[in-house]
């Protein structure tokens, strides 16, 4: 799902932010392995080697946090800096929202799409605003990306392949997160007449 969504190939230079032990990183080296392109881990957050790595590996592609990228985008600011490598084919924001500004401000500092994804561990990518059919739509996190959605009672719920079965723990019914075989994501959203997915809010916080 997510090589189709994205357009990767083996000609990606993907570059990860992440620690190495979370699923992000994961998810993104298995992927890398499948499709034959390359990947590079930073070791630092820090924004000059960040500009250093992008050029010198030739990145075509990165996800990272909306944190990173809002202070990326102001120390890009505060040099008055603009960049045009050619080769950066977008850079994906996941994990958290990200303001509409930051988002602006990063295409223009790097001359390239700034992409918002939404998704689960539980899930996988479900939706991004890559190859949004009638243009971005503030406020959305973009269109599915191979799964099936659906709103019920204000709660999204998908089904597809990549969602997973169930939870282990014995002590979680796992009837309370699934309807039929769709799983209750415990977000508030709902899809519009275009495809594209809103997030509104949340049935039950929670903080890690």
């Amino acid at each position: 799902n997510r090589i189709k969504a994205y357009d990767y190939d083996s000609n990606e230079r993907i570059l990860i932010v992440t620690k190495a032990y979370r699923s992000q990183t994961i998810n993104m080296v298995v992927l890398t392995l499948h499709i034959g392109g390359s990947s590079v881990l930073m070791k630092s957050l820090k924004p000059n080697i960040f500009l250093e790595t992008l050029k010198k590996h030739g990145i075509t592609s990165m996800t990272a946090p909306p944190a990173f990228l809002f202070s990326l985008a102001e120390y890009m600011k505060g040099a008055d800096q603009r960049i045009n490598y050619g080769h950066l084919r977008f850079i994906r924001a996941s994990g958290a929202p990200m303001p509409e500004k930051t988002r602006v401000d990063l295409e223009q500092i790097f001359d390239t799409k700034v992409v918002f994804s939404y998704g689960m561990t539980e899930t996988k990518n479900i939706a991004n605003t890559l190859k949004e059919p009638v243009g971005h739509k503030i406020g959305s996190v973009g269109v599915l990306t191979g799964l099936e959605i659906r709103s019920i009672n204000g709660e999204l719920q998908v089904r597809g392949n990549s969602v997973f079965k169930g939870y282990e723990n014995k002590d979680i019914d796992n009837n309370e997160y699934f309807d039929d075989g769709w799983f209750r994501t415990g977000d508030l959203g709902y899809i519009d007449s275009d495809g594209y997915v809103f997030i509104t809010g949340r049935i039950k916080e929670m903080i890690n």
